[in-house]
């Protein structure tokens, strides 16, 4: 499609005829003749004389503002209908920007189902929103999800020897890699994790409990509610003796 013609588009300057060195020779004579100092007697004169200058003064801003005005109306009206004229261009350029996005919303669901049918796609890949471009390549893409593959194996591979170090599982760290957690806050888990284990295998019992054999007879249940303050590897600790001593235990809000 070719530009519009925009030379048929004509028009003449404006010519306003006006003397100008005429109307400026008069306002200077009258300049002139009231570059005096008055006279108190001359007062009531002079205030006639300011009248009739600010009558001058008010004739020629009506006729400015007067010219101005007619002569704006050829160009507000020019400018009204080139408006209008370009708002319809902008309207059917929506229309058709609105078929061509459903087409590529189409275009860009065929392609992400061809990513998420790659044999190489796994539930563990980040998907970039990127590779819908119609500009990016499947080749592309289906390096980045090489890269992105090559990188969890490493990283799983780091998992697997950091844990083997110190004697942890690796199923929870494996999680934690597959829902995006980063490599390093891992690796500072399995160090915290195995601190915690530390703790509690080197910690001691420090009392012992004497019980009587008519105690051992009772089978009855007690329940008692207790305030237990303490660090997060003590309460930890807790936890766990009371569920390996099967104590039930219930947290209690408030």
């Amino acid at each position: 499609m070719n530009e519009l013609e925009i030379k048929k588009i004509k028009y003449e300057l404006p010519k306003i005829n006006y003397d100008l060195t005429d109307i400026k020779n008069e306002i200077d004579i009258i300049a002139k003749k009231y570059d005096i100092v008055i006279q108190e007697e001359n007062i009531p004169s002079i205030k006639k004389d300011i009248a009739n200058i600010n009558k001058m003064r008010t004739s020629l801003n009506r006729a400015r503002i007067d010219t101005v005005k007619e002569i704006s109306k050829p160009l507000e009206t020019f400018e009204n209908d080139i408006k209008e004229l370009a708002l319809s261009l902008e309207q059917t350029t929506v229309k058709l920007k609105e078929q061509v996005n459903v087409f590529t919303e189409k275009q860009k669901q065929e392609k992400c189902n061809e990513i998420l049918a790659f044999e190489e796609y796994e539930g563990y890949i980040i998907f970039d929103d990127k590779w819908l471009n119609s500009s990016v390549s499947m080749k592309s893409i289906k390096e980045d999800i090489e890269r992105q593959t090559k990188n969890r194996d490493n990283n799983r591979l780091m998992i697997k020897t950091t844990c083997l170090a110190v004697g942890l599982e690796v199923d929870k760290y494996y999680e934690m890699l597959n829902m995006q957690r980063d490599i390093q806050s891992i690796i500072e888990q399995i160090n915290n994790d195995k601190a915690v284990k530390e703790q509690y295998e080197n910690k001691e019992v420090k009392a012992t409990v004497s019980v009587s054999k008519e105690e051992m007879k009772d089978q009855d249940k007690y329940t008692f509610t207790l305030k237990i303050t303490g660090t997060r590897v003590q309460l930890k600790i807790l936890k766990e003796y009371l569920v390996e001593n099967e104590l039930d235990y219930e947290k209690v809000e408030g």
